[in-house]
């Protein structure tokens, strides 16, 4: 008997339950897109392959921020796929056995071609200098396809 009151009051609550969105929240949940393109630099010409690519969706009043990741093939494309409109952080971060074979490596406080600020450092894990290039304010617009080529040279 304990057993079904205990159903029933469950069943009860469950129907009562509901789901709110923020108003806000809309755009996001209403349409995504997707963009690819290619991580290279323009002082050699060279694909930056097995570059990690990270969206971080900037900080919006009632929404929670996501993210989304990829790495370049060995022509230095990506491709991201069903990404919520928003305006977005863009992490690239690219590996280089020596400091001088990074694109920014004399660079302090280098700004690419894009407008990305750039940091060098010494990654202990993977044995190798890691170039970091963040630009804010990076646009995915709703049920659009976008291409954007990232240049990671200092200009």
């Amino acid at each position: 008997m304990k057993r079904v009151l205990i159903i029933v009051v469950l069943i009860v609550l469950g129907m009562s339950v509901t789901i709110s969105v923020p108003a806000n929240a809309q755009r996001f949940i209403s349409g995504s897109g997707a963009f690819s393109g290619k991580v290279f630099r323009s002082d050699t010409n060279m694909a930056i392959s097995n570059s990690y690519i990270l969206l971080m969706q900037e900080k919006e009043k009632g929404v929670e921020p996501q993210h989304f990741d990829t790495r370049t093939d060995a022509d230095g494309r990506y491709r991201f796929t069903d990404i919520p409109a928003a305006k977005y952080t863009v992490s690239i971060y690219s590996w280089y056995p020596n400091r001088t074979d990074a694109p920014c490596a004399d660079s302090a406080n280098g700004k690419t071609v894009d407008g990305g600020h750039v940091t060098v450092e010494w990654q202990r894990k993977s044995n190798a200098f890691m170039e970091i290039v963040i630009i804010k304010g990076f646009v995915i617009d709703r049920d659009h396809d976008k291409s954007k080529d990232f240049d990671v040279t200092c200009r």
